[in-house]
């Protein structure tokens, strides 16, 4: 997403590799299903609080916020 800023609508899921940083799956708003994508968490910077409802929903308190 080079440059420009696209506003996540929410985070659908999430999954960890080992000795890797967590992804999260975002739904993007205003596009479709087929356009969400896998993000690591230093890439949702702008959606913390968003980030954090889903962190707290699926007790990931483990995960690091930034």
């Amino acid at each position: 997403m080079h440059g420009e800023e696209y506003e996540v609508e929410s985070i659908l899921s999430h999954r960890t590799k080992k000795g890797k940083e967590a992804e999260y799956l975002v739904k993007w708003q205003g596009y479709g299903p087929e356009e969400n994508t896998w993000e690591p968490e230093n890439h949702l910077e702008n959606c913390k609080k968003l980030l954090l409802e889903y962190k707290n929903a699926h007790s990931l308190s483990f995960l690091r916020l930034f």
